[in-house]
């Protein structure tokens, strides 16, 4: 979202439903761009923030244009995948089929491929 931008802002909620519906184990991270357009800022970062905490989202603030904050937006996303990947797998292990070997009283009859007649 752009803070120089409310209707962004303002879409975020129904962009987070819309994410939340294909997907509830999803890592979603709100990312504010364009602060570099200091004069032009209309949504505070505050509000943002607010609204992340709100709706349990990483928030940072980024421009592309200077480069501050990019790469640190991507690290945190990634450890945040990668803590909740190594999370559900912890929660998973023990888990599993268990397989029996069962004999057969019979024993199986073999097919073959060709028939004589």
């Amino acid at each position: 979202m752009s803070p120089a931008k409310p209707a962004t802002f303002d879409s975020c909620q129904q962009w987070l439903k819309d994410i939340r519906e294909q997907s509830e184990r999803v890592s979603v991270m709100l990312v504010g761009n364009k602060t570099d357009l200091r004069g032009m800022r209309e949504v505070q970062q505050e509000t943002a923030k607010m609204f992340a905490d709100e709706n349990q989202l990483a928030f940072i603030e980024t421009s592309a244009l200077d480069s501050s904050n990019v790469e640190k937006a991507f690290t945190q996303l990634l450890t945040k995948i990668y803590r909740a990947g190594t999370a559900h797998i912890r929660n998973t292990e023990g888990a599993g089929v268990t397989l029996s070997a069962q004999t057969s009283a019979e024993p199986a009859k073999k097919k073959g491929c060709c028939r004589s007649g």
